[in-house]
């Protein structure tokens, strides 16, 4: 088993001192005529949320994440307990992709060992998740593998199936992820994206945006500017207008808002705008991974420079855990072997496998050489002549290049962190959460 490597970050301007409740108060400023604090209170209201109770948000696209995104929950889940917050797992539902598909690592040995794909759900990479049904999870791949990958398949084959019944697809999934979870943590509140837009959090930032487009455009384009590592692009004109940092609805799909969509179109938001929306109207600590955490500083940037406000408390947190592929160990033999066979076959051309003995081709000249006389010039003459013939054959350069070209994908997956996080076992998942226990002390 591999140790989880953790990396957890607060608001740089509280170095590494954890977040607590008092810390997330804000400043009396207002929007809407209301302040953050009653904002946010109005909007837990119309989502069923406590409005008296602080909240703690976590997002994600609603696709089978790996152990990075799931600490981000669990760091939430002890926050949560250890200040009487309430945990909310916030569902981008207005994903679009090729989500339907999970790569798992299959094979038992150092040859057989490689990557495959299950298409559990079929699905239209151009439409929304919320605007697909939810629907019967297609049948569990067959391959061998290592302990735990192939349980971890079938947990996340009957959480969707449980799932079943959900309004949409995007909601399917997020109630799979909820049920896989459960083991570490506890009261969790599932709330989506199109929720909260319709709420007043929403409705604020829309209308602050319909007020005066240019002016949010300016503070947008000038913030991406002064980050431009966040990899956030510019609000730039383009044949179809002004664009907007939001998606509008298009048929069944969506594409970026333009000032000509305002403001009657279906509206949706992008990133920052999720971002804020969420950190000015309802929590007070949202827990980005590291990604988030970088575009992040972006939205405050453009939220200073537009409203003049500053949003919720932000952390971010994140780990990386390896599957026990082959291990240091367990690499390093790999390596030697197929090192070993490229020389064989480089000597032994016929030899394949684990094969150790000359082939066919090589056993008939070693025969005929043993028959000679030694030192005799036709003894040399077939030594000579079975080292053209070996030389012949090409099998030098392009067998250790093989060989290491195999190497290097044996690397590369011990080394992935990425896989689903079902596929690690209970057990890896438990080091994990007291990994983070330990880092937050």
């Amino acid at each position: 088993m591999t140790t989880p490597v953790i990396d957890l970050r607060w608001d740089p301007d509280r170095s590494s001192v954890p977040w607590t409740i008092e810390s997330a108060s804000q400043s009396g400023d207002t929007i809407g005529g209301m302040t953050a604090s009653e904002l946010r209170a109005r909007t837990r209201a119309e989502l069923g949320l406590d409005p008296d109770r602080p909240v703690i948000l976590v997002g994600h696209q609603p696709v089978p994440w790996h152990p990075g995104i799931l600490a981000k929950f669990m760091v939430g889940d002890l926050l949560a307990r250890r200040h009487d917050a309430q945990l909310v797992h916030l569902v981008v539902d207005s994903h679009r992709g090729d989500w339907g598909r999970l790569e798992w690592p299959c094979g038992d040995d150092p040859e057989s060992l490689g990557v495959r794909t299950w298409e559990f759900i079929a699905v239209d990479p151009d439409r929304p998740m919320r605007s697909q049904a939810a629907s019967r999870p297609r049948p569990l791949p067959e391959g061998s593998g290592i302990s735990g990958v192939l349980e971890g398949l079938h947990d996340w084959h009957a959480a969707l199936e449980a799932e079943c019944d959900a309004a949409n697809a995007a909601l399917q999934c997020a109630g799979a992820l909820d049920r896989l979870m459960d083991p570490w943590i506890g009261s969790m509140r599932t709330i989506t994206v199109s929720q909260l837009m319709g709420t007043t959090a929403g409705d604020i930032l829309v209308r602050r945006i319909s007020e005066d487009p240019s002016e949010c455009i300016d503070a947008f384009n000038l913030a991406v500017d002064r980050h431009p590592t966040a990899g956030i692009r510019r609000l730039d004109d383009g044949p179809a207008g002004r664009p907007l940092p939001l998606w509008v609805e298009d048929g069944d799909g969506l594409r970026t808002a333009t000032v000509a969509d305002l403001p009657s179109g279906r509206l949706h938001p992008k990133a920052l705008v999720l971002t804020a929306m969420a950190r000015l109207g309802l929590a007070d600590l949202f827990i980005h991974g590291l990604g988030g955490w970088r575009y992040d500083e972006a939205m405050e940037s453009w939220l200073d420079g537009w409203l003049g406000l500053r949003p919720g408390r932000r952390a971010m947190a994140t780990a990386d855990l390896t599957l026990p592929l082959l291990g240091d160990p367990g690499f390093a033999s790999a390596r030697n072997e197929l090192l070993q066979q490229a020389r064989r076959r480089r000597h032994d051309p016929e030899t394949s496998g684990g094969a150790r003995g000359p082939g066919p081709s090589k056993a008939k000249v070693l025969a005929e050489i043993s028959s000679l006389p030694r030192g005799s010039r036709e003894r040399r003459v077939a030594w000579d002549r079975m080292h053209e013939w070996l030389d012949r054959q090409g099998g030098s350069e392009v067998d250790r290049d093989e060989a290491l070209h195999r190497i290097e994908a044996l690397a590369s997956l011990s080394e992935r962190r990425d896989w689903p996080f079902p596929l690690y076992g209970r057990e890896a998942l438990r080091e994990l959460q007291l990994a983070i226990e330990a880092e937050l002390g």
